[in-house]
């Protein structure tokens, strides 16, 4: 490492002395070094294998009482909002309408 010394005299006689580190060549190695080793570790981050490869069945996620489905997703609004809410049920082809709502506002139970 090369530093770079110089010397000042401050106004009430006393001498200051300062080293200033020259690391441009260092730093930007650092920082070439740095984005590869990010670079890196995000194409291995995206090379992972999927912790669950395989989707879970239909029947794992629907509820078999669509009439209990419609009263939990209500139950996540205030009842004021809720009775005049868009309901929907996860069917086969994913979220489907079961009551038709007249507020603009919609309640459903979702799934991870």
């Amino acid at each position: 490492m090369h530093l770079v010394k110089k010397s000042i005299v401050a106004r009430d006689g006393y001498r200051v002395t300062a080293a200033k580190s020259q690391l441009r060549s260092n730093a930007m190695k650092a920082m070439v070094l740095a984005v590869l080793v990010g670079t890196g570790l995000r194409v291995e981050a995206q090379t992972r294998p999927e912790p669950y490869p395989q989707m879970a069945s239909f029947e794992e996620y629907s509820m078999k009482d669509k009439g209990a489905e419609i009263s939990l997703a209500r139950s996540a609004a205030p009842e004021a909002i809720s009775r005049d809410a868009t309901v929907l049920v996860f069917g086969k082809g994913g979220y489907e309408t079961a009551v038709e709502g007249k507020n603009g506002f919609t309640c459903l139970v979702e799934r991870s």
